[in-house]
């Protein structure tokens, strides 16, 4: 079956995160800065590292490689599961992690947050972790499904005998 809609899901969707992951890191540069020093008395920290920005580069990367290659995929399952992983990795982990935190300090007891957040840490680093590896993984196969499509209108051939005296047989 010939697909001639180009699919754009993937651009569009890695654009979207990117977009998003910028807000956050612009919400979490604010509060840090603005109400972390004042309020909870800890320290402004650098949210927009060079890892994070490697990272957003590396997204924006992957948005253009499925802009160039959007007529000839044919694996959209493959690009939602790598869209959606990465979603997860890059937005919902992180809102989760800070919803976490401030439930933890309204309810829980100092002590008992200071205990439980190591384990939560890790639960969430495996899990992103593995959801990168899932979601990078994906777009590993919709790049070698992508590029063996081989051409679908088939070679053009010539009457035989035009071009004979040039082969080199």
């Amino acid at each position: 079956m010939k697909n001639n809609k180009a699919y754009t899901w993937g651009i569009r969707g890695l654009s979207l995160i990117v977009f998003f992951r910028l807000l956050l890191l612009l919400f979490l540069s604010y509060q840090t800065r603005n109400i972390g020093t004042f309020v909870y008395k800890m320290p402004a920290i650098r949210i927009f590292t060079w890892l994070e920005i490697a990272v957003m580069l590396l997204v924006i990367l992957e948005a253009v490689t499925y802009g160039v290659l959007k007529n000839k995929i044919q694996a959209k399952a493959w690009i939602r599961l790598h869209v959606w992983s990465l979603f997860f990795v890059m937005f919902f982990i992180p809102l989760l992690m800070m919803g976490l935190i401030m439930i933890g300090l309204l309810y829980i007891d100092k002590s008992e947050l200071k205990e439980l957040m190591p384990r939560i840490n890790t639960v969430r680093y495996y899990l992103a972790w593995a959801l990168t590896i899932t979601g990078h993984g994906a777009f590993i196969i919709v790049l070698i499904k992508s590029l063996s499509i081989k051409n679908e209108t088939g070679a053009v051939e010539t009457p035989s005998g035009i071009l004979d005296e040039f082969t080199s047989e």
